[in-house]
């Protein structure tokens, strides 16, 4: 069996996310960072993402505006960090619809 590595890369994040919004039974107990992250897995010479965040222009840029998403960066930076590229993406899994999950699939 191939050796794997998961790595989970911050793309962005709410600085002020109710805590109650994560962690259930805990309203009224304050806020917490949301990070909003990419979910890369490496090894046996494939290079695959699960969800790929959402893209910061038009409609997606409005959404995140509108839920305080903060300090985003592109894919090419935030793979950048460990050496990799979306062109090095060869495989891509999406979770579920939403805009912070599959707004993104162009790049």
């Amino acid at each position: 069996m191939g050796q794997y590595s998961i790595w989970v890369l911050e793309y962005s994040y709410v600085s002020n996310y109710h805590k109650s919004g994560v962690l259930y039974g805990a309203h009224n107990q304050g806020y917490v960072k949301l990070p909003y992250c990419y979910a890369l897995i490496k090894g046996n010479g494939r290079v695959a993402m699960v969800d790929v965040g959402y893209n910061n222009k038009d409609y997606g840029k409005h959404l995140a505006d509108k839920f305080g998403v903060e300090n985003w960066h592109s894919p090419d930076a935030v793979l950048g960090e460990i050496g990799l590229s979306p062109k090095n993406v060869d495989t891509v899994f999406v979770t579920h619809a939403h805009f912070d999950h599959f707004g993104n699939v162009e790049d």
